[in-house]
């Protein structure tokens, strides 16, 4: 998965992952990781229930779980897990038929500028 990921981004000239019995090798050839990085970020769970309260002021928690391949039961897990980091900051995310963020605005803007 991951080494087709690398192949869809990279051409063989730019970047190679190797994959045999004594372990993995990631070959650059003078490239910078910031599409891998990228896509790896935005495409973890996590960022994508960040992203999506950034964005929207409630968030349908069926429509996100069918568009995003997960079950109900993992969204709440991964926003119980978010929202010990988030309590930090002082905000939290609410989840029931929709979900949302919730905290003191201008905390949520600095918190948000970073993120993005």
């Amino acid at each position: 998965m991951l080494k087709d990921d690398i192949e869809r981004m990279y051409s063989k000239k730019e970047l190679n992952l190797f994959i045999d019995k004594q372990g993995i090798f990631l070959e650059n050839k003078g490239v910078t990781l910031t599409k891998i990085k990228n896509y790896l970020l935005t495409s973890d769970l996590s960022y994508q229930i960040l992203y999506a309260v950034l964005t929207q002021d409630k968030v349908d928690t069926y429509y996100f779980c069918l568009t995003h391949g997960t079950s109900h039961s993992t969204l709440r897990r991964k926003i119980r897990s978010i929202n010990s980091e988030l309590s930090k900051y002082g905000f939290h995310i609410i989840c029931a038929n929709n979900f949302a963020i919730k905290g003191d605005e201008k905390k949520l803007r600095n918190f948000f500028s970073v993120f993005l």
